[in-house]
């Protein structure tokens, strides 16, 4: 063997004892070994490779980065090397040059992810959310299985708000693949392989997911729309009529499923057409908007009354909300009473015929002055369907924003005051407890004393008053403005020195010169409010697109910390009074039950919750008094949304509007307790 072979295998051999002596913990060994080595072979990139490492073990970072640039002086394709330098770079936050040495890395070897998900953590702390999600997906596309199906999901979302669609569609497949009951991979995709156009490759995901999960009531109206698309008419209608099946009060399929019918009949929404309803039986249902409980029974409200003075017959659809709780309906008893009354019904088997009310159709609305005019529009609408079977069902549905309502809202109220069946939702929730023998429920109340609940919307409609004496706009005036000017929150102004609604003092202060005035001893107080902690998670999520100062930003942090607690300390001031602040299943109904008994109200003009409650739920032989407070105000407007629209007079319950700037507090009171004794001596 010659010198020169000799000394690469000596060479050969300290560096093994290095990589060895390295893989122990044994530093200063792997350090001699390594140094041997190096003094046989100085020009070996593999070597300073080592040296770097055990440099880097060591904690020196400075001379592990010069044998690190020494190894790929010699040996410029030691990838591993490109990355340990990024790895150190980042560490010392040299962002610029941690980003070259792993792209370089990659281009060294595109094979290898770890490359990919430390140059991924990198993106992230410079806040490149995209750069991070390609990284990602460029890892796992090389270990799928490394991450889970749901994972996979969430990183096709991400890659299709990136516009990445191909990506995307790759994530899902990968998702299906790892979990085939994963019925969002097969909806996520079937969209997407819509939107390219691919309506048969879209049509085979859809089924492909109902051959194992047939009960996904999306996947039957996704199926739905790309039939629709493909002019299979037949096919939809079977489609969508199975998603509403499974999930019968579902806005979005009704939605659909009208759109698709619009389309099969091609019907004018003014033509007049002669529908004869001789030897049809009639049906109807209500599948209410998505908004909170109150609006939904104003809903019900108008368009039960309308179906039964057509003659038709109402067929219960369950009610859900998942703005206000989606315990709302099975509390009050509401869901349960109509399943103890319309047993056995599935709409899905009769044939659907959509009345909605909407801004499309508002010229024609707005123009009908009677409810015999708007039987008759009905009817019309019905005959555009041209439906030869018996077995019909129309489903009355108000669109989302709905100029609608209130016109046939006050219509109906107008000419039908009361349920023409003498239905009784109170009666209802209240049986309902009874048979259910439930005696474990929460009465903040005192008997035999005037009991006063009052009720102040905070979450989205408050004005935050900072300390230097501005207020933070609402949550609702952002939204608003954001919506009318179409400026992003960085261009508009967050703040205003004076406020056009009353603020918790304001409401504090009535009630006290109230109760006193009535004598603390004669009433019993609860206060309910969703508070503020929406109204600053609103504020902190979108901290970084408004243009504040550090000292704004910092007062946002700090004020949520104690500002709830301190605005509602005052009434800590009133005796036998009790607060719930807050947002959960259990405090609205215990706002609920209270409504239910309380025979005093003081709510403000900004909120309209109690009055839309009590128009169904309000005591008929005791009916209560509220106080509006308002101020700079349109009082005209506030009696009408409060009072008019809602028919309270024909429940005999009395509406106070109070500018909180101008009042009598000793009128108002005798008011109040001469409409309460008149009603309970009556």
């Amino acid at each position: 063997m010659s010198d020169i072979e000799n000394q690469e295998t000596a060479a050969f051999n300290f560096k093994q004892k290095a990589e060895k002596y390295l893989s122990q913990g044994k530093l200063d060994e792997a350090y001699a070994n390594c140094s041997k080595a190096l003094e046989i072979s100085p020009n070996s990139g593999e070597i300073y490779k080592i040296l770097g490492n055990i440099w880097e073990r060591m904690g020196q970072l400075e001379s592990a980065k010069k044998s690190y640039k020494q190894a790929i002086q010699y040996n410029s394709n030691l990838a591993e090397v490109h990355a340990n330098l990024g790895s150190i770079s980042a560490r010392q936050e040299q962002w610029e040059q941690a980003i070259k040495y792993y792209e370089k890395a990659i281009s060294i070897r595109p094979d290898f992810p770890g490359f990919y998900r430390n140059l991924a953590k990198i993106w992230q702390c410079l806040g490149k959310e995209q750069l991070v999600t390609e990284c990602r997906y460029q890892a796992l596309i090389l270990e799928p299985k490394l991450a889970t199906a749901k994972e996979w999901l969430n990183l096709g979302d991400k890659l299709l708000e990136l516009g990445q669609q191909e990506k995307a569609i790759a994530c899902y497949f990968i998702a299906i693949e790892l979990d085939k009951q994963l019925s969002l991979a097969y909806n996520k995709l079937g969209n997407i392989l819509i939107q390219q156009g691919e309506l048969d490759r879209a049509i085979r995901i859809y089924r492909q997911g109902i051959e194992i999960i047939p009960n996904n009531p999306k996947l039957h109206c996704n199926l739905g729309d790309a039939l629709t698309k493909k002019q299979q008419y037949q096919e939809a209608t079977l489609a969508y009529s199975r998603a509403i099946q499974l999930h019968p009060n579902n806005y979005m399929f009704h939605e659909k499923f009208e759109y698709y019918l619009e389309k099969k009949y091609n019907f004018n929404e003014t033509e007049e057409i002669n529908f004869n309803q001789a030897n049809k039986t009639i049906n109807f249902t209500i599948i209410p908007t998505p908004a909170g409980f109150t609006d939904q029974f104003l809903q019900f409200m108008m368009f039960y009354k309308l179906g039964l003075s057509l003659g038709w017959k109402y067929i219960h659809t369950d009610f859900t909300s998942n703005r206000s709780s989606k315990k709302i309906y099975n509390f009050l008893g509401f869901n349960q009473y109509w399943s103890v009354n319309l047993k056995d019904v599935d709409i899905s088997n009769y044939s659907s015929i959509y009345l909605k009310f909407d801004d499309r159709n508002f010229s024609v609305l707005k123009a009908i002055n009677s409810l015999n005019e708007l039987q008759k529009y009905c009817n019309n609408l019905l005959g555009k369907y041209n439906y030869s079977q018996n077995n019909i069902i129309a489903i009355f549905r108000l669109g989302i924003v709905s100029k609608a309502r209130g016109k046939i809202l006050s219509l109906i109220n107008s000419e039908i005051p009361n349920y023409q069946d003498n239905l009784n939702l109170r009666k209802i929730y209240f049986e309902y407890y009874e048979n259910k023998m439930i005696v474990d429920v929460n009465n903040f109340f005192e008997p035999q004393k005037f009991k006063l609940l009052i009720h102040i919307r905070a979450g989205d409609t408050a004005y935050i008053k900072t300390s230097w004496g501005t207020f933070i706009k609402s949550m609702q005036r952002l939204r608003i403005e954001q919506r009318t000017s179409g400026k992003k929150l960085n261009d508009m102004n967050l703040f205003v020195n004076e406020v056009d609604s009353p603020d918790v003092d304001d409401y504090y202060q009535f009630a006290k010169r109230f109760i006193s005035y009535l004598g603390k001893q004669n009433i019993s107080t609860c206060v309910f409010s969703d508070g503020y902690e929406r109204g600053f998670d609103f504020l902190k999520k979108n901290i970084q697109e408004m243009q504040l100062t550090a000292a704004e930003t910092l007062e946002i942090f700090q004020l949520s910390n104690s500002y709830e607690s301190e605005q509602f300390s005052r009434f800590n001031n009133l005796e036998n009074c009790t607060c719930i602040i807050g947002e959960s299943d259990e405090k609205l109904f215990d706002l609920i039950r209270s409504c239910m008994m309380a025979n005093i109200f003081i709510i403000g003009s900004v909120q309209r919750m109690i009055p839309k409650f009590l128009s169904n739920y309000s005591d008929l032989k005791h009916p209560p008094v509220i106080f509006i407070l308002y101020k700079n105000a349109n009082l005209s407007l506030i009696m009408k949304t409060h009072f008019e629209d809602l028919l309270l007079d024909s429940r005999k319950v009395t509406v106070i509007p109070v500018d909180v700037d101008n009042y009598q507090i000793n009128d108002l009171v005798s008011i109040a307790i001469d409409k309460i004794n008149l009603r309970s001596s009556s």
